[in-house]
This record gives structure tokens, C-alpha cells and sequence, in this order.
């Protein structure tokens, strides 16, 4: 099982679960902007409407260490 934060809200999400950022947050009732994506069709990500700032935890700090740029919430699993 994954645990993510969105705007400091930890959500946990099943490994057996494909969500994109935009899905993931939507569940916790956080709206990500998007006009390219749509569930039932292959992902673009060609508006970059939906970008979003990813990080993932240190091991050893067990801070979040963040990715130097923002990457597309459709594409971002």
C-alpha cells in the first residue's frame, strides 16, 4: 500500500490501484485543472493544464525530497 500527500493530506491508495495524480487527488476532494485528460482514452498530456510538484520520501532524512521541475498530473501515476 502507497500513502501519498496532497496539500498535506495523506491518502492511502491500494497497490493493486493505477491512479494518476489528478484521480488520487479527486479522491481526497482536491480538484486538479486538466482539459487534455479523459479516463477513457490514452493520456496526452499535451495542455499542461494538470502539472504538479512530486516529491517522494528519504529513506534515511525522512523528508520529502522533491523533483527539480513539474511533471503532468495525467501522466503521473
Amino acid at each position: 500500500m502507497a500513502t501519498i500527500i496532497i496539500d498535506g493530506q495523506e491518502l492511502q491508495i491500494g497497490d493493486d490501484e493505477r491512479l494518476n495524480c489528478i484521480q488520487a487527488a479527486d479522491r481526497a476532494g482536491i480538484s486538479i485543472p486538466f482539459y487534455c485528460w479523459h479516463p477513457g482514452l490514452s493520456v496526452v498530456a499535451s495542455c499542461r493544464m494538470c502539472l504538479v510538484e512530486v516529491g517522494a520520501k528519504n529513506k534515511d532524512t525522512g523528508k520529502i525530497d522533491m523533483q527539480p521541475k513539474l511533471v503532468p498530473g495525467c501522466q503521473t501515476p
